[in-house]
């Protein structure tokens, strides 16, 4: 699958549809993950009862135990019993990533956690009968009212802290915006589909259009922008050049990536991601990392992923990577390359690292390049 993964989407080629500057898509995002749980609503109790015959449950639940031998409080003080949740939200709440980020967010010493904080949670949870995941970064309680994730564990932090000082002084807002993106890849990605784009339609992808118009975002505001003159050296590689792109439901662009094939290692390398939202690059990233594709966050480590013909992984030391293009005939204007953005005088191929001598930059924002005599 990760060797075919964009060949597959090439296959299934999108609608463009030019009266509306939109691109329609059938390939939702949450396909292309593997292992996606479905969001049956559980009761809390049951549930709990059920995980703790082991003693412990993984996460900040963990640290209420149930021992009905020991303790006189039982289930129905807490009013568990009625109280349903989304078996796939728990999962998500006893992930090992969530868990540790919750630590950093509030503060706290895990073993000292005890009943009474884990109480005051629980009580607050109740107010909402049931709780679910839904989209863009929601939680839906009750008869389907909504509440931001992020408001949500905000609440969360009032009710622990309700007594001391103000709420900024036990977290980072950065934490907190770092586990609302976590939450919102793990439950918003059925909300957008995707597409790869190749040849002339690159150009669409670089069409502010077809973007979601979003402040200031890193979409939006990217420099390549409407330069679709300076694409050639894009749609003329078609066999090694592709666009990797993220759809909201109305059909605009929500992310882009070029997506370079890199022969000599038999995969694939996703360049920079441009979004309208952190989360969203995060689904593109985390794909990335699902299909053992290299990554342009990840090129420093000096690690490159090789992918045989049985498809074995095999992490190899490669000084420079580059790949082979036609872009000498009938190109006169250049994009600012990301990653592959040096040449040698007189090759064909770009690399992602200077050369000594003699080498082309392809970093400017108009068209051009520069030409270096010594590195």
């Amino acid at each position: 699958m990760s060797l075919n993964l964009i060949e597959t989407l090439l296959l299934e080629q999108p609608e463009i549809d030019e009266r509306f500057n939109i691109i329609k898509s059938d390939i939702p995002l949450s396909n292309l993950f593997m292992n996606l749980d479905k969001s049956e609503l559980v009761s809390l109790a049951a549930y709990l009862d059920e995980e703790w015959q082991d003693k412990y449950t993984r996460g900040y639940l963990s640290n209420l135990e149930y021992k009905p031998h020991k303790y006189s409080l039982k289930w129905e003080q807490l009013g568990l019993p009625k109280m349903y949740i989304s078996r796939r939200l728990l999962e998500f709440l006893k992930t090992q990533q969530v868990f540790s980020i919750i630590k950093t967010i509030f503060r706290l010493d895990i073993d000292s956690f005890g009943l009474t904080n884990s109480k005051k949670i629980f009580e607050y949870i109740l107010a909402f009968n049931h709780l679910k995941e839904g989209n863009e970064g929601y939680l839906i309680y009750g008869n389907g009212s909504q509440i931001r994730f992020g408001k949500f564990i905000n609440s969360l932090i009032n009710i622990l802290y309700r007594n001391d000082m103000i709420n900024g002084y036990y977290h980072c807002n950065s934490d907190l915006e770092h586990f609302v993106d976590v939450y919102k890849v793990q439950f918003s990605r059925g909300s957008y589909t995707v597409c790869v784009l190749n040849g002339d339609d690159i150009k669409i992808g670089y069409d502010t259009d077809y973007q979601q118009q979003r402040h200031s975002s890193m979409l939006t505001q990217s420099c390549m922008n409407n330069k679709l003159n300076y694409l050639k050296i894009y749609t003329k590689n078609p066999k090694v050049i592709s666009l990797f792109v993220i759809l909201d439901e109305r059909g605009k662009i929500v992310a882009r990536s070029l997506v370079w094939k890199i022969k000599s290692l038999n995969n694939y390398l996703m360049d920079r991601v441009y979004c309208v939202d952190n989360h969203i690059g995060k689904m593109a990233l985390d794909l990335a990392e699902q299909e053992n594709w290299m990554t342009h966050n990840t090129l420093g480590s000096k690690k490159y992923k090789r992918i045989t013909i049985d498809g074995e992984i095999q992490e190899t030391n490669i000084k420079r990577l580059s790949v082979k293009l036609k872009f000498r005939r009938g190109i006169l204007t250049y994009p600012y390359l990301d990653t592959f953005k040096y040449s040698r005088l007189g090759s064909n191929k770009v690399s992602n690292k200077p050369f000594s001598y003699l080498y082309n930059s392809y970093n400017c924002t108009s068209g051009g390049h520069s030409l270096y005599l010594f590195g």
